[in-house]
């Protein structure tokens, strides 16, 4: 069954209905016990049915609740003999990956404000107080320095991200004092600016390939465009959600932020709906024991798994939360005062930006 392993970070658990892990209700209905492994940490993804007379899928099931221990099969017919005992059911969950390593260190004398990649390329935005070469360009394959972009039109400041879109081939940039986004094109080397209703910090790309920016005074999520900047929706966000740093969608069309600066009390990682009221949260007051956070600055949001990774600043850590927001382990080896995170999927590499320290990049 090697094709369950395809991943580093995603394997397959499978079980025959006589196995006691595996239990019958009915011919509708499966259910698994917590000895299994499957549960809030490590939730299951997907269900596949094999039909063991003709030896084919006969039916595959997203699962879009996490931490549930029953299964409801829509007909017994997709069951593809199952009753009868002629089926085998594959639980497909997905568990985090135990031996994350560092396996290179990108070295800058610069802040690092956002990291992205387009391409075999990887960006790496940089806070120079000459405001030259602002963006340096390595090779996603060996991390070698190619060049670097010079943008005089980029104002970057010390809250500034960048983000990407690998279909338009663009980066895109928050201008926090400037209250706008420079858009660069890759391609043409056209550069445009669109204001922003709000101070600008985050920014990160949705799954209809729309940017979300994270913005204060006040603080909220806003959609915009990737063509064009046109304001798409403004989500402000409930009063206790304070010093907005950085804000991400999810598979389930709700959103994950992250807030917190020493001089707000509440330093959290919170999902949020589409009306900007919490709806789960991880962290609280600043702390650096277990469920607390210390200047949450930037979230990656694993697309296979959605799990989530934080950057906490001040503890010279970064966190591994499930997709509900439960902590789930520390990586630490290695980081100084990471502020910024960029999840590559195809390679399973997490590239970590610090303050003053370069970039560290971890294999998953």
């Amino acid at each position: 069954m090697s094709h369950l392993t395809h991943r580093r970070s995603f394997q397959g658990r499978f079980y025959k209905p006589d196995d006691p892990a595996i239990s019958v209700k009915t011919p509708k209905e499966v259910s698994w016990s917590s000895r299994s492994g499957i549960g809030p940490t490590c939730p299951l993804h997907r269900v596949t049915v094999t039909n063991l007379r003709y030896k084919k899928i006969v039916t595959r099931i997203r699962i879009r609740k996490v931490g549930t221990e029953q299964l409801t099969i829509r007909t017994a017919r997709e069951l593809g003999g199952f009753a009868s005992r002629q089926a085998i059911i594959y639980l497909w969950a997905y568990f985090p990956c135990s031996a994350a390593r560092v396996i290179k260190k990108i070295s800058s004398d610069h802040r690092i404000l956002g990291i992205t990649s387009v391409g075999d390329e990887l960006f790496v935005l940089l806070r120079r107080d000459d405001n030259l070469d602002q963006i340096a360009v390595y090779s996603i394959k060996d991390f070698k320095l190619l060049h670097h972009l010079n943008l005089p039109p980029l104002q970057a400041a010390y809250v500034s991200d960048m983000a990407s879109c690998e279909r338009r081939k663009c980066l895109y940039m928050t201008e926090h004092d400037e209250k706008s986004i420079l858009r660069y094109d890759l391609a043409s080397g056209d550069t445009s600016k669109w204001p922003v209703r709000g101070k600008p910090c985050g920014l990160s790309v949705t799954s209809s390939y729309n940017l979300l920016v994270a913005c204060r005074e006040p603080n909220k999520l806003v959609e915009l465009s990737a063509d064009s900047g046109e304001c798409l929706q403004e989500i402000v966000l409930q009063s206790d959600i304070e010093n907005l740093w950085h804000g991400e969608q999810l598979a389930t069309g709700q959103f994950v932020v992250c807030h917190g600066s020493r001089s707000r009390v509440l330093h959290r990682v919170c999902e949020v709906g589409i009306d900007g009221k919490l709806l789960r949260s991880y962290g609280g007051q600043w702390g650096c024991e277990t469920e607390q956070l210390d200047c949450p600055f930037s979230l990656a949001v694993d697309r296979d798994s959605q799990f989530i990774f934080v950057a906490d600043y001040k503890n010279d850590r970064v966190v591994l939360l499930s997709p509900t927001l439960e902590f789930v382990r520390y990586v630490s080896e290695g980081l100084t005062r990471p502020c910024q995170l960029y999840l590559h999927q195809s390679t399973r590499h997490l590239f970590v930006g610090q303050w003053g320290e370069g970039v560290i990049i971890i294999q998953l």
